[in-house]
């Protein structure tokens, strides 16, 4: 995978996790719905669901203690319907954070990789060149990783400008350059 590639997905990993967040409310961290049965003398069993919250006690079991933080009603109420969707975007949000924190790792890796002194100076001895000319073959590694960047920006500028005109003469407007014109 190469680092164009990589840096894309980060993008679209970054745009999925504002999404999830501007979607709704999200339920903070250790906090769990639990659900409790409410048994009537007539025999009748009615279930209903509670916000739990971790706390730092333990059970002889070892599984984690919580307190009551909210009741939520049947399943059909809407506070139970909202902390359930609350719950499902926090742990949608983990996921891809997890996903973006490993994609990061690879990128940082494969950047590495681009910049690593040791690949200046093997690309200094294939060229026969002597001395320190590390720092000018990574400036110049540098500046064609910008300057591939910037291709890449004028690709899709040129490719905006293109849609942007589309649209334009769809709507009736005219070409895009009555459309930007200063004057």
């Amino acid at each position: 995978m190469n680092l164009e590639e990589l840096e894309s997905r980060l993008a679209l990993i970054r745009e999925a996790m504002l999404d999830v967040r501007a979607s709704g409310k999200i339920a903070p961290p250790l906090t769990w719905i639990q659900k409790y049965v409410v048994s009537k003398p007539s025999g009748q069993k009615y279930y209903y669901y509670r916000v739990m919250e971790a706390t730092n006690k333990r059970s002889c079991t070892g599984s984690i203690q919580g307190k009551i933080k909210l009741y939520l009603g049947n399943k059909w109420n809407p506070k139970y319907q909202s902390y359930r969707k609350a719950l499902e975007r926090r742990n949608q949000l983990q996921l891809l954070q997890r996903r973006y924190e490993k994609l990061m790792a690879i990128y940082k890796v494969a950047l590495a990789k681009v910049v690593r002194l040791g690949d200046f100076e093997a690309t200094a001895k294939a060229a026969g060149q002597e001395g320190s000319v590390c720092e000018p073959l990574l400036t110049s590694n540098i500046e064609g990783l910008a300057m591939s960047k910037i291709e890449a920006l004028e690709k899709k500028i040129g490719q905006m400008k293109d849609r942007i005109e589309a649209i334009s003469v769809f709507l009736g407007l005219g070409t895009t350059e009555s459309i930007f014109s200063t004057g």
